[in-house]
């Protein structure tokens, strides 16, 4: 199976990510948007692809890119 160009630089950005330590399996800090304290889940956006909106309660993982978030910070906003 032959790849594209696009196909190829995607891989090859994803390696260097992980030679540099900077992997999608490491957590990275969502961008906080909202909080709903009443049902206690955040709101926020991918700091890789800055997909919008994602849920806390249903991303570990950005759907779009598979970056790991991390979701520690996103309480904080008013």
């Amino acid at each position: 199976m032959k790849k594209t160009d696009e196909q190829l630089q995607q891989e090859v950005a994803e390696i260097r990510r992980f030679v540099n330590g900077d992997s999608k399996q490491t957590a990275k800090k969502v961008i906080p948007i909202a909080y709903n304290a009443a049902i206690g889940t955040a709101v926020g956006e991918c700091p890789e692809c800055r997909t919008l909106p994602l849920r806390e309660c249903d991303c570990a993982y950005c759907p779009n890119c598979g970056q790991k978030l991390d979701w520690s910070d996103a309480h904080e906003i008013n």
